[in-house]
């Protein structure tokens, strides 16, 4: 009999680790979220003078790309520079996101 891709033993039965209620199996998004240098930026009226001004004491920014007056994307040389950035200009109410 012609058992295809399987062998001769047939299709092996799913088998899996997981345990409900176990802390192992899950993943925080903190783990899991790649930081990278450039920050997404989402205000009225950019322009790349308003974002060198805002940003420029975080750390050196290799580029600024502005997709519309409302969102951009900036780009630090360090994501250590970033990340400084997120958390001190979010305070002032900004959505501004790490990618």
């Amino acid at each position: 009999m012609n058992r295809g891709n399987y062998g001769s033993g047939g299709p092996r039965p799913f088998k899996s680790n997981f345990t409900p209620g176990n802390k192992s199996n899950s993943h925080s998004l903190e783990k899991r979220t790649k930081r990278g240098p450039t920050i997404y930026i989402h205000a009225s009226n950019l322009t790349e003078s308003v974002l060198q001004s805002a940003f420029k004491t975080f750390g050196n920014i290799v580029n600024i790309k502005i997709a519309s007056g409302t969102t951009a994307f900036l780009t630090y040389e360090k994501v250590e520079s970033a990340e400084v950035a997120i958390t001190e200009v979010s305070k002032n109410f900004l959505a501004i996101y790490n990618y």
